[in-house]
């Protein structure tokens, strides 16, 4: 069932020059979990004994990884056992997984579901060499399993991120603290796409880094839809700040949220002078009755053009033609309004 996995035979592959001791971490989990009072979890400790050396069984921390992925609290996480074998007691870790669901089946379930997951995910050395990687990782590069085990993550790199953005990167995770940015990346084919990408320190017992986790979402559109609202914004800013006529924008309230050049210099405010203020401001007491019968035909979402009385810093009068329109949400609620000024003195 192991070997139906393919992160897991891209990972034997990885340890292809030890080939010993993968052979008795492979035969020693497969003999374990023949034995019906072994679990999974207990198979893979025993199977990193004897394995020769601190470097091979520091290479089996990502299957720590994947139990550490787990929601915080899983009692089957928690709960420190003894078991013996041969007469030598051995430390492991066992519990239960709920009904009907032995910790074999929820430890490949849960295999399954990161290679199932839509997000990229791996594992790196300390040094970043990739030493696993999953499906979506593979699917969102063009780049196979294979190829991307044993390289590190310069093989996206697209040029387009200076050198601070990595040495941040790298001063970030070395002290131990997790690192979250946007990165354009490049495929195996040549094409770009920028990925949102996490990467968290995993200590060791002993409290040293001794690897990275990386998780990778394509956020190519959500950027690309940013960029062209952005870019819209920047086209209205430039169109209504060039008119010949007064613009301004309110809010549910009738306060103002925004005032254009030549409204400003009309009524000799500066915007800060003006915005967050209520139009009630700049006119008289008869003219007020004016904007409170005018504000209820927006709200009803009737237009119609109408003069009005304003008064300017200095205190002089001037009479204006507005043209209003309401704006309304996608459920059709009144958020606000906007209006053409048109200085007809």
């Amino acid at each position: 069932r192991f070997m139906k996995i393919p992160t897991f035979k891209a990972f034997l592959k990885y340890l292809a020059p030890a080939k010993t001791g993968a052979l008795f971490f492979v035969g020693s989990l497969l003999s374990l979990k023949a034995a019906s009072h072994f679990s999974i979890v207990d198979a893979l400790h025993l199977g990193t004994q004897g394995l020769g050396g601190d470097e091979l069984v520091n290479q089996l921390i990502f299957v720590g990884l994947v139990f550490s992925l787990l929601p915080v609290g899983v009692p089957w996480l928690s709960k420190k056992t003894r078991w013996r074998s041969k007469g030598a007691a051995h430390s492991g870790y066992s519990g239960y997984s709920g009904k009907g669901t032995n910790n074999d089946e929820i430890f490949l379930l849960f295999s399954e579901s990161i290679q199932s997951t839509s997000d990229g995910m791996a594992l790196t050395d300390v040094n970043g060499t990739f030493i696993w990687a999953n499906q979506a990782l593979a699917n969102l590069t063009g780049y196979s399993i294979d190829e991307i085990i044993g390289n590190n993550p310069r093989l996206f790199k697209s040029g387009k991120q200076g050198q601070e953005v990595y040495k941040r990167l790298w001063t970030t995770i070395l002290a131990g603290q997790i690192f979250r940015g946007d990165f354009v990346n490049k495929r195996k084919d040549g094409s770009f796409y920028t990925g949102e990408i996490t990467i968290t320190p995993i200590h060791s017992p002993e409290g040293a880094i001794s690897h990275f986790s990386v998780m990778e979402r394509d956020v190519t559109d959500r950027i690309e839809r940013e960029e062209a609202l952005k870019q819209g914004q920047n086209k209205f800013k430039s169109l209504v700040e060039s008119m010949n006529d007064g613009l301004a924008m309110f809010d549910a309230n009738e306060r103002i949220t925004y005032a254009n050049p030549i409204f400003l210099s009309k009524l000799g405010y500066s915007g800060p002078e003006i915005v967050d203020s209520s139009i009630d401001k700049l006119v008289d007491e008869k003219n007020r009755a004016i904007v409170a019968i005018q504000a209820a035909e927006r709200r009803s979402n009737r237009r119609q053009h109408y003069d009005l009385e304003m008064i300017t810093k200095a205190g002089a009068r001037k009479m204006f033609r507005i043209s209003p329109s309401g704006l309304f949400n996608s459920k059709g609620v009144f958020i606000g309004s906007l209006a053409i000024f048109r200085d007809v003195s």
